[in-house]
């Protein structure tokens, strides 16, 4: 979805509102999983306010992965806000930079430095695709539990141990201490 934004822009429309599904099924991860394969839904608007254009958007979102301990499929609903200050790339012999910060705690006042910038391409287009996928990327959980409490699997036998014990015995030395374990048995003694 690309949204021309320059009536907007240049004062003609105050808002300019946008609802749509983006497809990012074509993502994959290393594991070789597709994070994404239902469809993301952003609703939004451009805002025109005292010569400055800000977006917001809501992002509504399905992580689907595997549990980092036991395997299983995990689908974790996500909802979020993209919101940002756009600015026109003037330079294109250079890289525009993006601001990362938020507003500030302290008295309300939002400094330049602390306003998501969002740099529009030069025809005055908002890739709103690339901006709602680098959003996800970003805010996706480094890894996916089941549940908080969930047991993996067993090292030995590879049973699920979510739904009991598995009999294997625990305790094993590792060979290459065993010299160091019989020196304490006998210390014991």
């Amino acid at each position: 979805m690309r949204l021309d934004v320059q009536s907007v822009i240049n004062g003609i429309k105050p808002r300019l509102d946008f609802d749509g599904d983006i497809d990012l099924s074509y993502e994959t991860m290393e594991d070789g999983t597709h994070p994404f394969p239902e469809k993301v839904s952003v609703r939004g608007s451009v805002v025109g306010m005292f010569g400055a254009v800000e977006l917001r958007a809501d992002v509504t979102a399905a992580f689907h992965a595997q549990c980092a301990r036991c395997g299983k499929p995990v689908v974790l609903p996500y909802e979020g806000e993209i919101s940002g200050m756009l600015i026109k790339d003037e330079s294109p012999a250079k890289p525009a930079a993006k601001g990362s910060g938020r507003q500030s705690a302290g008295d309300g006042a939002v400094s330049a430095d602390e306003v998501e910038r969002i740099v529009l391409e030069n025809d005055d287009k908002l890739d709103v695709d690339a901006l709602v996928h680098e959003h996800l990327m970003l805010n996706m959980p480094m890894r996916f539990l089941c549940r908080e409490d969930c047991a993996g699997l067993c090292q030995m036998c590879g049973a699920d141990l979510n739904l009991g014990g598995c009999g294997c015995k625990k305790e094993t030395t590792d060979p290459r201490l065993a010299v160091l374990k019989e020196l304490l048995d006998r210390e014991d003694k």
